[in-house]
């Protein structure tokens, strides 16, 4: 799970022997198969994305993520973090989370009614956004921690409609795959671009001697 506090972010980068989204580390549990993607055949809104820890300066680290991948650094209960993507075109931004419950939240925009924002092509976008105060932390059990990222041309793609599919639904018990699986095809059936990062959170106990 997550927890986020209303504190200023020191700001990012990896640090030396970090290891970034998409790869894999050493001393790592072997990760779940990821579901398969649904099918997307659009322009990608950005070329690269990353997770980063929270505890470092921001900066020009660049770290390719695949679709469905899982991001096997050391990530334990506590560690605050931050998502870095690098963008291709402008757009629109809707970002969720599903922990291992199966329990999903909208990370961004914590105003589903404000108009929505563009970020524009050629820059690099952080959430939590570092004016925002904001500070995103792993907590509660350990698993599996999936964040799917949509983005939409601002012209024609309206982020309130798929929030309100999604945040509006009646929702039976489910699990992490079938939450992920529901978010997935909401903010696709509005248009937008998903992608989905899977990031392996264990518990502090589990820390390699």
């Amino acid at each position: 799970g997550l927890s986020s506090a209303d504190i200023s972010l020191p700001g990012a980068g990896v640090p030396e022997g970090e290891t970034p989204a998409g790869s894999s580390g050493p001393g790592t549990h072997a990760p779940p198969a990821p579901g398969r993607p649904l099918d997307d055949d659009r322009p990608a809104f950005f070329r690269s994305w990353s997770i980063h820890p929270g505890s470092v300066s921001r900066g020009g680290i660049q770290a390719e993520s695949s679709e469905g991948a899982v991001s096997r650094g050391s990530w334990r209960t506590g560690d605050a973090f931050f998502l870095r993507f690098d963008l291709d075109h402008d757009g629109s931004v809707v970002l969720y989370h599903v922990d291992p419950r199966g329990l999903a939240e909208r990370l961004f925009p914590a105003d589903p009614d404000a108009p929505p924002r563009v970020f524009r092509a050629g820059t690099s976008l952080e959430l939590p956004l570092p004016e925002s105060g904001e500070e995103w932390v792993f907590e509660g059990e350990p698993g599996i921690e999936t964040f799917l990222l949509a983005m939409g041309d601002p012209a024609t793609w309206n982020p309130k409609s798929a929030i309100s599919k999604i945040d509006g639904a009646a929702v039976s018990p489910e699990t992490a795959e079938e939450a992920v699986a529901r978010i997935q095809r909401a903010l696709k059936s509005d248009g937008g671009f998903v992608r989905v990062l899977r990031v392996d959170h264990r518990a502090v106990e589990e820390r390699a001697p």
